[in-house]
């Protein structure tokens, strides 16, 4: 009797504890999702993705992001805390019937969530689908703001903030090619409920420049338009500016569209490229047309930047040999690095082999865009920060961003790929010069054939104004060659940044000279 009687206990505890768990399945001392709960949710996800039973469903890896098999084919899910209820409905065999469902996700800021809410629409249905139509846009009709009230919102400030106290510049960048995103859908949208929207893609990052230091005690508004078009490409100009009282709540509202009410703290370019949401192939999309002479200069200004970015490509040192200048420089910094070598130095030397930062990840559905691919503002974030590591482990100091140079996309990134990223600082002249240049080199390899390609290389400078910093010394071509890329992006920044904004002088440091040794 006294067996049977703590057996029916212990029975009915278990009851108890699974029941709670159903009820509570979040718990709030770990942060987390309990397992039992975990593998529920993703067993209806899937079995709700496939159109099936969840009985039907084998589970292939009970990790926090599941692999299901139904039948002969394989379907990951991700289960993570989100702060929606809804689930994504995707099929692989049928892209065009079926757009991702998204929800807001905790890791994700509020800007990004809320871009990407506004511009889900569902396509329409097969049999009432019509050709997308060109209609003539002014500047205005592709207009998108939006405003970060830290000073209100504690919340929102917590998901900015770095370790040192001021403002996350990785997470701007992803709110920046979610907005970017916004302002494109918005440009190409036809008005026609019919016509199923268009998939944008990121194309490049023409510069992204800070003119003011961040800070956290500040509201900030984002801004931007479409500045030019091409066939099916468009290019994206975005300002960050803030208020000069510094919040939105002491503003005047009839100062909101008055210039001179703010103060500019950074611009951003970038391109988009529309594609056909069935065949993939480039889209054309809607004309622009200037209604005055500041909006004709702001399309002359992009076409400019456009010539401008074709004749940089084609002067890319792959392509072309070193200057006549570069090339002394080039035997001064072999000198250097022998001398480095033989003899003690009075200042501290690194090779640029030991400046190296490098970090991988598997590519989680949780990541992916409205199109099923990994958000290229994801990607943007990733490679600045580990680029802002690399820049903290050699200056033993908190950095300060200044400028993100013209990058390309130059393919797409697949979920359930290996994102590897490689962090070197590339130019560092030393004491008394302030300034970093770091590139992020992006390659992804595909699990199943072990495939690896490049899709990106990014090149971000940084300024550490209170830190001795070492002087950064190639040793290989190769690394010479990555030299004298960054120097160029130094003095190109430099020079365009002054323009400006004057006062970025002190951070970027000294002019550069022909010789390193001046």
């Amino acid at each position: 009797v006294v067996v049977v009687v703590v057996v029916h206990f212990v029975f009915q505890k278990k009851e108890e504890k699974k029941k709670r768990r159903e009820k509570q399945p979040y718990n709030t001392q770990t942060h987390s999702l309990s397992h039992t709960h975990t593998h529920t949710v993703m067993w209806r996800v899937a079995a709700s993705a496939v159109g099936t039973s969840s009985g039907s469903l084998r589970l292939l890896s009970p990790a926090a992001g599941g692999l299901f098999r139904c039948g002969t084919r394989a379907l990951p899910v991700a289960a993570r805390r989100t702060l929606g209820t809804t689930t994504s409905q995707c099929s692989s065999d049928s892209p065009g019937k079926h757009r991702p469902e998204l929800i807001d996700v905790r890791h994700r800021t509020a800007i990004t969530n809320h871009l990407w809410k506004t511009r889900n629409t569902t396509p329409p249905a097969e049999s009432e689908r019509r050709p997308h139509g060109i209609i003539t846009k002014t500047l205005d009709d592709s207009r998108v703001e939006v405003r970060l009230r830290f000073t209100e919102n504690k919340a929102l400030l917590e998901e900015y903030l770095t370790v040192a106290g001021t403002v996350r510049v990785g997470k701007l960048l992803e709110d920046l090619d979610a907005l970017a995103g916004a302002i494109a859908y918005k440009h190409c949208d036809d008005g026609d409920h019919r016509t199923a929207p268009l998939t944008i893609v990121t194309a490049s990052v023409d510069r992204i420049t800070l003119l003011s230091k961040l800070h956290p005690d500040r509201d900030y508004r984002l801004s931007g338009h479409v500045s030019w078009v091409g066939n099916s490409s468009m290019e994206i100009s975005i300002t960050m500016d803030s208020p000069k009282c510094r919040t939105f709540e002491h503003l005047d509202d009839n100062a909101i569209d008055d210039a001179n009410a703010f103060d500019s703290m950074m611009t951003c370019v970038l391109t988009m490229v529309a594609r056909d949401p069935l065949t993939s192939k480039a889209q054309k999309i809607n004309r622009l047309e200037p209604r005055s002479p500041a909006e004709k200069q702001t399309i002359a200004s992009g076409e400019r930047r456009t010539r401008e970015r074709r004749e940089r490509a084609a002067q890319a040192l792959r392509l072309a040999p070193p200057l006549p200048d570069e090339r002394l420089l080039l035997h001064d910094l072999y000198l250097q690095t022998l001398q480095a070598k033989q003899e003690p130095q009075t200042k501290k030397v690194v090779f640029m082999k030991d400046a190296q930062l490098h970090s991988a990840r598997v590519c989680q559905p949780i990541e992916r865009n409205i199109h099923g691919k990994m958000f290229g503002g994801f990607l943007l974030r990733e490679a600045f920060e580990l680029a802002w590591a690399n820049c903290v482990e050699i200056a033993g100091f908190h950095p300060m961003f200044l400028a993100l140079d013209d990058n390309t996309f130059l393919a797409p990134v697949e979920i359930g790929s290996i994102l590897k990223l490689h962090s070197k600082v590339v130019f560092c002249p030393g004491h008394p010069s302030p300034v970093v240049q770091v590139a992020v080199t992006a390659d992804v390899m595909h699990p199943a054939t072990h495939e690896q390609l490049t899709t990106n290389t990014f090149h971000f400078t940084f300024t550490c104004p209170n830190s001795t910093l070492p002087l950064v010394l190639p040793e290989t071509y190769d690394e010479m060659m990555q030299h004298v890329e960054g120097r160029r992006r130094i003095i190109k920044g430099r020079k365009l940044a002054i323009s400006q904004s004057a006062g970025l002088a002190e951070f970027y440091g000294p002019e550069l000279t022909a010789s390193p040794d001046k």
